[in-house]
């Protein structure tokens, strides 16, 4: 008797035990269920607050500080109008406002001449016109010319793509004298009439959500973006926006992070993808990843002067490491410049066969198929262009009447 007492309150506890483990299991499903529920509805949150956005119009999105600050740049090379994109950045010096934008908006790598006719119009998306032209009666701020421009000389003395990486460049606008049209009253200075601008650093990015903007021109005038998850693309060890769908007059434009209570330009839009119908926008990296300096070379913009240009054509300044990183307008240095070689005429050379000059041996791969041959005077391009490893070689001196570009005061 004893004996089948014991077997049935093994039994028992055995169907509690079982009871207590399906309960167990249900408590588990539940949890795992509210688990899955919540990542969905964070990831939704996520979605909500981070969309990935191709192309959207900004719509003076954070105040309208932003589309304030940035702007369209109209410039020529060989007297051809280009247009790219520009932010106005906080520079802290009296006298002068500076704009951030790409070294190929600035200097052409392959005619070897800084831009010029430059003009920078803020916030032309809120222009009275029918779309982009170079009216400063029809734009809220009118626009302004600038006085010069500032790259590195490791994107001046290469050609594309083998310059990726030091495609940042900045225009130096005067405080008085630069500006025409906009309402009457308004500031002379640049950087004050945008309402101040925008804080730029030179640290690496975080991989965090990303804004791209600028003035593509194909929604003419509108101030566009992109915006989603900072990644990283392969070519050139570029930052990335893989589905962005700006096109290239954004280029020069900035990539911006943070919020309308705080944020940064953190990069400028490089290349786009947009030409070959496909989506993606590069940025270059500004922290010296890349070997770039970036920090430099808006010192450099910050402290340089204008200078009377006789042997190259626009106004430009060149960053080299011989003036230093930290103060590259005291450190006493000197930039060694490349210009091409000139026919006893006085014109510039040119082959002595097809009349093909050092601007079209710059294109695709012509140094290295006809550089060798095609000799003018004793000159072939492989001689005579800077582009395909020739011309001459001169030096930018402190003084402030330089041969070609003044680099840095003397004091």
């Amino acid at each position: 008797g004893e004996e089948e007492e014991g077997e049935d309150d093994v039994a028992e506890d055995g169907e509690e035990e079982e009871e207590r483990e399906g309960d167990e299991d249900e408590e588990r499903e539940r949890e795992g269920e509210e688990e899955r529920e919540g990542e969905e509805e964070r990831e939704e949150r996520e979605g909500e607050e981070y969309p990935e956005i191709s192309s959207g119009t900004w719509n003076n999105e954070w105040g309208g500080a932003v589309q304030l600050a940035t702007g369209r740049l109209f410039f020529r090379f060989d007297n051809t109008p280009y247009m790219c994109s520009g932010t106005v950045v906080a520079d802290g010096v009296e006298g002068r406002s500076v704009i951030l934008t790409a070294a190929h908006c600035v200097y052409d790598d392959r005619r070897k001449q800084f831009a010029t006719h430059v003009m920078f119009i803020p916030n032309q998306a809120e222009t009275t016109g029918n779309g982009t032209d170079a009216d400063c009666n029809n734009d809220p701020h009118g626009c302004w010319v600038a006085e010069f421009g500032v790259v590195d000389m490791d994107w001046s003395s290469q050609t594309w793509p083998d310059n990726a990486r030091w495609d940042y460049g900045f225009y130096v606008v005067n405080d008085t004298g630069a500006h025409a049209g906009g309402p009457v009253g308004m500031s002379e200075s640049l950087e004050t009439a945008v309402g101040g601008g925008l804080e730029v650093t030179f640290e690496a990015p975080a991989n965090l959500y990303q804004y791209a903007l600028g003035y593509s021109i194909d929604d003419d005038p509108h101030f566009k973006y992109c915006a989603q998850m900072l990644g990283n693309n392969q070519r050139f060890n570029s930052l990335w926006l893989d589905g962005c769908g700006l096109d290239s007059s954004a280029t020069g434009g900035p990539w911006i992070q943070g919020n309308q209570a705080s944020h940064r330009v953190v990069s400028v839009s490089s290349w786009s993808s947009a030409q070959t119908n496909n989506l993606g926008m590069a940025g270059v990296r500004f922290d010296g990843f890349n070997g770039g300096h970036a920090r430099a070379v808006f010192a450099l913009a910050k402290c340089a002067l204008a200078a009377t240009v006789t042997d190259v054509e626009g106004a430009g300044v060149l960053w080299c490491p011989e003036l230093g990183e930290e103060n590259p307008c005291t450190g006493g240095g000197l930039c060694p410049v490349c210009k091409d070689m000139t026919l006893s005429s006085g014109e510039d050379w040119h082959d002595g066969d097809t009349s093909f000059d050092c601007s079209w041996y710059g294109y695709a791969d012509n140094c290295d198929k006809y550089g060798d041959r095609y000799e003018n005077e004793g000159l072939n391009a492989e001689d005579a262009c800077c582009v395909c490893g020739g011309g001459a070689v001169l030096t930018l001196t402190l003084t402030l009447t330089p041969t070609l570009t003044q680099a840095c005061p003397t004091t």
